[in-house]
């Protein structure tokens, strides 16, 4: 059969978490992703957010990213 040709995913980094709380809630990071898609149309692009994180996992649904995978850690120090 054919063979599908290799995903190649891009190193981005977005921290809507990192803008500072009296800038937060005024849409910055939302304007921010929404240019990051606009720039990378027809790429894969994968965010990496913390599970708790409710409302960047909301900011990012809202702009049509689905989750595939859950990390799980143990951390034993």
């Amino acid at each position: 059969g054919s063979q599908q040709p290799e995903r190649q995913v891009q190193p981005l980094a977005f921290l809507p978490d990192q803008i500072f709380r009296r800038h937060q809630r005024r849409g910055y990071a939302s304007a921010a992703l929404a240019q990051m898609i606009d720039r990378h149309k027809g790429k894969r692009l994968l965010a990496n957010i913390a599970i708790r994180n409710e409302k960047s996992l909301a900011l990012f649904e809202r702009y049509g990213f689905n989750p595939i995978q859950f990390t799980l850690e143990l951390d034993s120090r």
